[in-house]
């Protein structure tokens, strides 16, 4: 499929996907991004998304509180995967405070143990009051069911469409949070 589009379409990594299957992909088509570097590519994607999603939390706290600083900022994190384990770092190096949830376990023990987070439910984290949610899992996470239970002054993650539904964006507006849309900042 990628191969017919002859170059109208470059495929990546995404979530569940690594350099290897880039790798594999290569072998039909060149139309294919994050390959190894052993073999011409750019490597792993996540470490450059995740310092993307970084400096746009950043901007979203300039805008809220008047300066960019982390420390004593709480983040809360949805999925501690590829992109979300390095903004984990990023994040705990600048200071955050940070609660996360995965529904991959190892991740979130990594996350608590490597990095000081605090783990809660993967249902609960959209409940957890603080600065900024990080959606860095599924899409469609922010959605006609979740707007309003968010405790959040802002959602600015690295997942792909993470609003779904009619009227949701208003909802997010109305009530007052901030939204750093993904295809700007990851």
């Amino acid at each position: 499929a990628v191969a017919s589009l002859n170059g109208r379409y470059i495929t990546a990594e995404d979530m569940g996907t690594s350099v290897k299957d880039m790798s594999l992909i290569l072998k039909q088509t060149e139309h294919v991004s994050g390959r190894d570097p052993m073999i011409g590519g750019g490597g792993d994607p996540s470490p450059h998304t995740a310092l993307g999603v970084f400096d746009g939390i950043r901007a979203c706290l300039e805008r809220l509180h008047n300066s960019g600083d982390y420390r004593g900022r709480h983040i809360a994190i949805q999925g501690v995967g590829h992109v979300g384990k390095h903004l984990t770092e990023l994040l705990t190096q600048a200071g955050a405070t940070l609660t996360v949830a995965d529904v991959n376990e190892a991740n979130v023990q990594t996350a608590v143990r490597e990095y000081g987070a605090k783990a809660v439910g993967v249902h609960e984290i959209l409940t957890v009051d603080c600065d900024i949610f990080a959606p860095c899992a599924v899409g469609g996470t922010i959605n006609p069911q979740t707007v309003d239970i968010l405790r959040c002054r802002a959602v600015a993650g690295a997942a792909n469409n993470q609003i779904a539904g009619e009227k949701t964006e208003e909802r997010l507006v109305n009530r007052g949070i901030m939204y750093a849309p993904d295809f700007a900042i990851n």
